[in-house]
């Protein structure tokens, strides 16, 4: 399969593209910055630029059957950097008939099924005081993804640790008993395994070890 993967220059980028390459995907990847990307392999496509070039995104994208997300807003971008770079990739998706995404949010933006408790809402509310920003861009990115006629899954993470996949991963809704944390390597797996998977079709679920 041909995979198109978003931030695969991060902490969680690197181990999805890692575990992509190790499972036959052919991986095209978009990154500002070539040199961050150590890997060298024969189905590993690297194309430099940025999200918010249109016509970067539909070199990345032209071609590809899924596309797997794991850019994640940062207070040093400009505002609205991720949600603005998602209209480009669902744009470029639609131009080349490419359905499936598989898009990674925090835990803290809101879903249909969720019911959460008090220190899901204080964590929210600490979020909203140290980083609005960062919460609002993804937000808004989710609300994008949500809205289009993609086959699209959202995978919505607490916090995350640097330690790879551990083979035990619960996917729940907020107060549905997930936990508090949940390792960089999971989350790619979850990810990875949700490309050809239909069981979170049009679905947010959040992920915990």
């Amino acid at each position: 399969m041909k995979l198109t993967i978003f931030g695969a220059s991060g902490k969680t980028g690197q181990l999805l593209l890692d575990q992509a390459l190790n499972e036959g995907f052919q991986v095209t990847i978009l990154v500002r910055n070539p040199d961050k990307i150590t890997q060298k392999h024969s189905n590993l496509t690297i194309i430099k630029g940025d999200i918010l070039d249109l016509s970067a995104v539909d070199r990345a994208i032209e071609g590809g059957q899924a596309v797997i997300s794991v850019l994640g807003p940062s207070r040093k971008q400009t505002p609205f950097t991720v949600s603005r770079g998602v209209r480009n990739i669902i744009k470029s998706m639609q131009k080349y008939h490419v359905k499936r995404l598989v898009f990674s949010a925090g835990a803290g933006v809101n879903g249909p099924h969720d019911e959460p408790g008090l220190p899901d809402k204080a964590m929210k509310f600490l979020l909203m005081l140290i980083a609005r920003s960062v919460y609002e861009d993804m937000a808004q990115a989710v609300n994008n993804v949500r809205s289009t006629n993609l086959d699209w899954t959202v995978v919505r993470a607490p916090r995350l640790v640097n330690s790879p996949k551990t083979g035990q991963v619960r996917a729940g809704y907020l107060g549905s008993g997930v936990g508090t944390r949940i390792t960089r390597g999971s989350l790619a797996d979850f990810m990875l395994k949700q490309v050809n998977s239909t069981e979170f079709l049009h679905d947010s679920p959040v992920i915990s070890n």
